[in-house]
């Protein structure tokens, strides 16, 4: 019986399989061949456009529904079409022919069992045709990048099963666009299934329907970038429940962001920025406990930031820069996954909480956090440490430097009022600072020693900017072998001392301005051989004074050297010659050089004197800086370029003498002709600089 039965059972399982690939096989031989009305469909909209990328290569033969690239079918009927371009900088891109005229997609909706139809980066050069009444079964449309004009169809509002409708028309600049955009159609109100809306770029103009409440399956509503004004509809918190996504940002809307957003439970991504909201923040966003991305910034919006907005545990960036608002709450340091909080250019008064430093405590990276421009005021909090990133530049903070910033990738604190007294807090377990601006504050005295301490332990810093301060004294401390210092501006203090003669290597593409001191003393020959691999050094207003040494020769990657303003003399060594090929801007001008001109300064060129609008001029047959008024050497800056050409001096002349001899074309931009004998930086002294006039009647001489 057990042999019977076992054999009768896998006679009927044979069968059984054996009936399935039958039914199989007819399925797959007869249902499949594609309907010769979406094939006519299909053939039509392929022959409007010229295709130098072969997109559409594969649609070749009579049946749509094998091997055409972007067609599925069910049943033979096409139910999805997706295609698919590069983006239209990168291309190339199908576009319409020849003198085509119409809708370039017009046959997309004689497509009538389409479920499916996204088409991006297929360049229509026409309007979207307005049958999509056609597509009853709809469900996903999507156009994106085609070179639209006219307005988005009404009719869209008739295929009343759509759940996903994402139209942006916007281009890249360079392309003749001539869509004109208008009001969301109301007829859009009738598509009760939609879940995803994304109509961002697609110049809308005018209100939002308060019937788009008719949409309460909505999970993400996205209508960025386009010229929508007026207030927000109430409904849009009271109805959409399931909103994940509310993204209104780059439009003209007006009036208080509306309180009931704050009913917005599933909320996770809230943008509103670049808008023309005003008021005060609702304090009822602090009930989004899913929210994790929130930027209003570039609005009106003034008053205190809500100490509600400290329940956002799940937040992770904060945009409410350029607005009006007053004050930072300590809640906001409980928000452990904030990872960007941007508060610059408000009118923040008062001092920085504390506890802003435990905010992204649990965000390994750490908190990115920018408080600039603002009338922050108070000793900076010694609780920072954590921060990845700390910009607080333009406020009005006092106190000493906290020494637990030198633990934060980077930071700026530019332009406070920020000093050399009080205590520094404790130092750090780690010095990761890369970036240090220190500009324009209060410091004065000698460097103290948290600086060079920095400079030692903080292997990675890049930049350090001490400018305009008044430090004094020694500036040896601030020359210690930093491995990838990049930057090192100690200018506009009243440092009094050598320049270093210590060995230590500055990498390669380095910045160096230590202009506007008080430094004396010869340069140091090991001090350019330092700097070999510099791309910009700037010694100038000091009181340098001896040769200029030849290792500046080694400074065959230099684009900017200054050294003007200062007592140097004697002969320009002509080691100087190994500049020419990097060199664009070379100012030797106001020192005491003597003897002949190397062939670097003869090749190049010189600039205006922008401060009294008036040429600077290399004269021709100025053969040695003797003849030369002042010694006064100006070479290049890019954009301001004019021919010089040096030759041997033959018969000296004084500044007086320009006004008989000097030729010049006028200031007109044209190359000038410079036949005199002096170069004149500073016009004043021989010729007024507003006195054109003066200027071309000496073009009459000679």
């Amino acid at each position: 019986m057990g042999g019977r039965k076992g054999q009768q059972l896998a006679a009927t399982l044979l069968l059984v399989l054996a009936l399935w690939g039958c039914t199989t096989a007819v399925a797959i031989d007869g249902s499949d061949h594609c309907d010769l009305g979406d094939l006519k469909a299909l053939t039509a909209f392929k022959a409007v456009f010229h295709d130098p990328g072969r997109l559409f290569d594969t649609w070749r033969g009579a049946d749509c529904c094998n091997g055409w690239e972007g067609v599925n079918c069910t049943n033979g009927r096409v139910t999805s079409l997706i295609i698919e371009a590069p983006f239209p900088t990168r291309g190339p891109n199908p576009y319409p022919k020849s003198g085509f005229t119409g809708s370039a997609a017009a046959t997309l909706t004689d497509l009538t069992e389409l479920v499916t139809l996204r088409v991006i980066s297929v360049f229509f050069n026409s309007p979207l045709p307005d049958k999509f009444g056609n597509l009853k079964k709809l469900e996903t449309l999507e156009f994106a990048f085609n070179n639209l004009s006219g307005s988005i169809p009404p009719s869209i509002g008739k295929a009343k099963k759509l759940t996903r409708l994402s139209i942006n028309v916007n281009m890249p600049q360079g392309f003749d666009q001539k869509f004109e955009g208008g009001p969301i159609p109301v007829s859009y109100c009738d598509l009760k299934q939609l879940e995803y809306v994304s109509l961002t770029s697609s110049r809308l103009t005018g209100q939002i329907p308060d019937c788009i409440c008719n949409w309460k399956k909505l999970i993400s509503l996205e209508l960025s970038v386009n010229a929508l004004e007026s207030e927000i509809p109430n409904c849009i918190g009271d109805t959409f429940k399931e909103l994940e996504v509310l993204a209104l940002d780059y439009n003209n809307f007006t009036g208080p962001i509306p309180a009931v957003f704050g009913k917005l439970e599933q909320l996770e991504t809230l943008k509103l920025d670049h808008n023309q909201f005003s008021g005060d923040l609702p304090a009822s966003i602090g009930n989004l406990t899913f929210l994790t991305d929130f930027t209003a910034n570039d609005n009106k919006l003034g008053g205190p930031i809500p100490a509600s907005y400290g329940n956002l545990l799940a937040l992770v960036s904060l945009d409410l820069s350029n607005n009006f608002l007053n004050a930072i709450p300590a809640e906001l340091g409980n928000l452990a996954s904030l990872s960007d909080l941007n508060l610059r250019r408000n009118k923040i008064q008062g001092r920085l909480p504390a506890e802003i430093g435990n905010a992204g405590s649990g965000v390994e990276q750490g908190l990115r956090l920018d408080v600039s421009h603002n009338i922050l005021t108070g000793k900076l909090p010694f609780t920072l440490g954590a921060l990845a990133y700390f910009s607080a530049h333009d406020n009005f903070f006092y106190g000493p430097f906290p020494q637990s910033l030198a633990s934060v990738e980077y930071v700026d604190v530019s332009n406070n009022f920020l000093g050399s007294w009080g205590d520094i807090g404790p130092a750090p377990e780690v010095y990761d600072v890369r970036i240090l601006l220190l500009r324009n504050n209060r410091f004065f005295g000698p460097i103290p020693s948290w600086i060079p301490e920095i400079l030692n332990k903080s292997r990675l810093i890049t930049d350090i900017d001490i400018s305009s301060n008044n430090f004094t004294g020694d500036i040896a401390p601030l020359f210690l072998d930093a491995p990838e210092l990049r930057l090192l501006n100690a200018s506009s203090n009243s440092f009094q001392s050598n320049l270093p003669a210590t060995p230590f290597v500055a990498p390669f593409g380095s910045t160096l301005d230590l202009s506007h001191n008080l430094l004396y003393g010869p340069i140091p020959p090991s001090f350019f051989t330092n700097y070999a691999g510099a791309q910009f050094i700037d010694l100038s207003y000091n009181h340098l004074d001896g040769p200029l040494p030849n290792t500046v020769g080694n400074l065959d990657q230099i684009a900017l050297l200054d050294l003007s303003n200062n007592e140097l003399s004697g002969e320009v060594p002509t080691t100087i010659d190994n500049l020419n090929d990097t060199i664009q801007y070379l100012d030797l001008s106001y020192n005491n050089f003597t003897g002949p001109v190397p062939e670097t300064l003869k090749e190049h060129k010189v600039s205006f004197d922008e401060e009294h609008d008036c040429l600077a001029l290399v004269v021709r047959d100025a053969g040695s800086f003797q003849s030369v008024m002042d010694g006064v050497i100006d070479v290049v800056r890019p954009g301001f370029l004019l021919k010089a050409l040096l030759k041997g001096i033959s018969n000296p002349l004084t500044s007086t003498d320009v006004l008989r001899k000097l030729v010049v074309d006028s200031v007109a931009g044209l190359e000038p002709v410079v036949l005199g004998t002096v170069l004149i930086q500073d016009c004043t002294r021989a010729i007024s600089c507003d006195d054109h006039r003066l200027m071309e009647r000496l073009l009459a001489i000679n």
